[in-house]
């Protein structure tokens, strides 16, 4: 499908541009529309979110995406992502349609900060009545429901699992939950 963009581009190109026809089929694209319309709120929507955490965030330009179903604010939330005595934060940092998981470190141990960066539109999905939706959303997974309940992604044995996990769900359809080991992030899945 052309784009706007796209149209712009060729009318520079060659001699002639985008008839109508192409400029209303793409303002009536029903999944554009729907990037579109999700709601990201800024870091200070947030309510008991540490100052520096906020912070942090608007300095990355950190605007949170919000998934169907939850009327609360969600898609920032804290756990222990890399150390069992340490309280981390977790982002979904969506700039310019692309999310990523932003971890704002609550101490010496850590892993990568940016991870998982898609599209916010691979994450829309059709449902039915409601509409075209977004569908991502993260969460911390224990080290028990990791050990009993979800499957290691990575080659060999995975280690002594000893806090929690982030995971990273396609909502109704799986997730990956990220776990921080001695400096580098292993993978787990589930359906």
């Amino acid at each position: 499908m052309l784009t706007l963009r796209s149209c712009l581009v060729a009318a520079v190109a060659t001699i002639g541009g985008c008839s109508p026809e192409t400029a209303q089929t793409e303002r009536e694209d029903p999944w554009s529309a729907a990037e579109a319309g999700v709601v990201r709120l800024v870091p200070a929507d947030f309510a008991g979110t540490p100052p520096r955490v906020r912070e942090s965030l608007e300095e990355l330009g950190c605007r949170i995406p919000q998934a169907w179903g939850e009327p609360e604010p969600h898609n920032l939330i804290s756990g222990r992502f890399a150390a069992s005595g340490q309280v981390d934060w977790a982002a979904l940092c969506s700039r310019d349609g692309i999310s990523e998981l932003v971890i704002i470190w609550g101490g010496a141990a850590n892993c990568q900060s940016g991870l998982a960066s898609t599209a916010d539109r691979t994450y829309l999905q059709a449902l039915g009545a409601e509409g075209i939706l977004f569908s991502r959303a993260i969460d911390s997974v224990s080290a028990e429901s990791l050990r009993r309940y979800w499957t290691y992604a990575e080659e060999g044995t995975p280690p002594t699992l000893v806090h929690e996990a982030l995971s990273d769900a396609f909502l109704e359809k799986g997730a990956t939950a990220h776990y921080c080991h001695e400096g580098r992030w292993l993978r787990f899945t589930t359906d």
